[in-house]
C-alpha cells in the first residue's frame, strides 16, 4: 500500500510540476506588444513533437483546447521543402501534420505522460490555392472531428499572412 501511495504522490507531483513549467513558459513567452499568447515558442517546440530540424514545420504553438489547435510556422530560404522561393506542398502537408503532433505532445506533456508517434493514414479533399513566399507566416488550424479505432480524424486549414 505504501508503495502505490508513493507511486501516487510521485505521479502528482510531476503533473503538478508540469502544469507549472507550462505556466512560467506560458507567462514567460507572452509579450506587451503581442495580444496573442504563445503557448509554446520556437525554443521549446522540439520537446512537444518527434521530428527534429530540418524537419521541424512549427514554430510556435498559439491555441490548444479539446477540439482546435493552432500553430504558426515562419517559411525561411533555408527550409528543406522550399523551392523556387515558395513553400511547397509537401511542407504545407507535414506541416499540417506536425500542427497535430504538436496537440498530442501538449496534452501528453500537461497529463505528464509521453507523447506517442503518430503518422498520417490519408488524406483527402486537399485543396491547395497558393504557395506561401519565403518571410511569410503560415498559421495553421486544425480540428478534431472523431474518432476511428484508436484513430483521430482531423481536419486542417492552413492560411498565409505576410511578413
Amino acid at each position: 500500500m505504501r508503495i502505490y501511495a508513493a507511486k501516487l504522490v510521485k505521479s502528482y507531483l510531476n503533473l503538478l510540476v508540469n502544469k507549472l513549467l507550462f505556466f512560467y513558459l506560458y507567462i514567460t513567452h507572452m509579450t506587451q506588444h503581442d495580444l496573442h499568447a504563445i503557448l509554446i515558442s520556437k525554443e521549446y517546440i522540439t520537446e512537444f513533437i518527434p521530428q527534429k530540424e530540418p524537419m521541424v514545420m512549427v514554430d510556435e504553438l498559439m491555441y490548444c483546447d479539446a477540439k482546435k489547435t493552432v500553430s504558426r510556422f515562419k517559411i525561411e530560404a533555408e527550409n528543406i521543402f522550399v523551392k523556387n522561393g515558395r513553400l511547397n506542398e509537401a511542407g504545407i502537408i507535414e506541416n499540417m501534420a506536425q500542427t497535430g503532433a504538436l496537440k498530442g505532445g501538449y496534452e501528453s506533456k500537461l497529463q505528464g505522460i509521453e507523447p506517442v508517434l503518430g503518422f498520417i493514414g490519408a488524406i483527402k479533399n486537399l485543396k491547395i490555392y497558393a504557395l506561401p513566399e519565403i518571410g511569410s507566416y503560415i498559421e495553421t488550424e486544425i480540428f478534431i472531428t472523431g474518432e476511428v479505432v484508436n484513430n483521430t480524424v482531423i481536419r486542417a486549414r492552413t492560411s498565409c499572412n505576410e511578413a
